[in-house]
């Protein structure tokens, strides 16, 4: 199921940021404080 991802505050200004990496896979069950993507 799709969902949003908030990036968090990134600093004045910044509105956007690219993704260089993503360490889970579709059906991956999370962690809390897991690293999601860079």
């Amino acid at each position: 199921m799709p969902s949003d991802f908030a990036l968090p505050d990134l600093g004045e200004g910044i509105e956007e940021a690219d993704i260089l990496k993503i360490y889970v896979k579709e059906g991956d069950t999370l962690a809390v404080d897991q690293p999601v993507m860079e």
